[in-house]
């Protein structure tokens, strides 16, 4: 498995195993702001992520883990998994501290932005195959993309 996407599970983990540890509870919280589940690598990873934080916004609270479960049942792409024995296994690999956790956050949006700019890039690249496009355009183009990517972050 890459690397990222153990850092995605660790994450995730923490959320379905410690959303009611006060001493992770802020760290978790702040995470929800700095990511968004597009972040994420690993299809499952971002849509757990995305469910914790739809129930986090619409609650004003984390959720437990029965309503992350109930999430998971009504999620398309979660729906059809062995949901309950993946849970299981990522909470075992949960991170344990918030710096932990802290740590995970960054890696996975540095990784997202990564990404992010090696999609504009190869985007670019494909264009300049292309004789009807002009060089210097495609290349204003792809500054342009990659500035905004970098803006986001």
């Amino acid at each position: 498995m890459e690397p990222i996407r153990e850092t995605e599970r660790e994450l995730v983990g923490a959320y379905l195993r410690d959303s009611d540890n006060a001493a992770f509870r802020e760290t978790l919280v702040d995470t929800l702001d700095v990511l968004t589940p597009a972040a994420f690598s690993d299809e499952i990873a971002g849509e757990l992520f995305g469910i914790v934080r739809a129930l986090t916004k619409e609650r004003n609270e984390l959720p437990t883990l029965p309503a992350i479960i109930d999430g998971a049942r009504s999620n398309p792409v979660l729906k059809a998994l062995e949901i309950h024995a993946i849970i299981a296994e990522w909470m075992e690999a949960g991170a344990t501290t918030s710096a932990t956790v802290e740590a995970d956050r960054e890696r996975i949006k540095e990784e997202s932005e990564r990404r992010a700019l090696a999609y504009q890039l190869s985007r670019g690249l494909d264009e300049l195959k292309d004789p009807a496009k002009n060089p210097t355009a495609v290349f204003q183009s792809v500054v342009h993309a990659v500035e905004q990517e970098q803006d986001k972050g």
